[in-house]
């Protein structure tokens, strides 16, 4: 399982690379940025479920932040960014 996470992930992210390189539309990168956030979490779930990540997390009021950060982030960021679409469109 993890390899394929990490195999699929490794594409989306360096397909989001390239779309970034080819546009410098809002959205477009907002979708990019979300991916390898997304891979940035994948491999951060790996690496804590495998025990290679040590240390005691950073917590705020009981919710440790990175990982809370790293799954909340890629969302926003893709529901930003379709909005953006949205918003263009109806502009049109």
């Amino acid at each position: 399982m993890y390899v394929l996470r990490l195999s699929l992930g490794g594409i989306i992210s360096f397909l989001s690379i390239m779309v970034w390189n080819k546009t410098r539309d809002t959205a477009w990168m907002l979708i990019a940025i979300s991916s390898i956030l997304q891979y940035t979490s994948t491999i951060s779930q790996i690496l804590s479920s495998l025990g290679i990540i040590f240390g005691k997390p950073k917590m705020i009021a009981g919710v440790p932040v990175f990982p809370l950060v790293l799954s909340f982030l890629p969302q926003a960021l893709t529901a930003t960014a379709l909005i953006w679409f949205l918003v263009r469109s109806k502009k049109r």
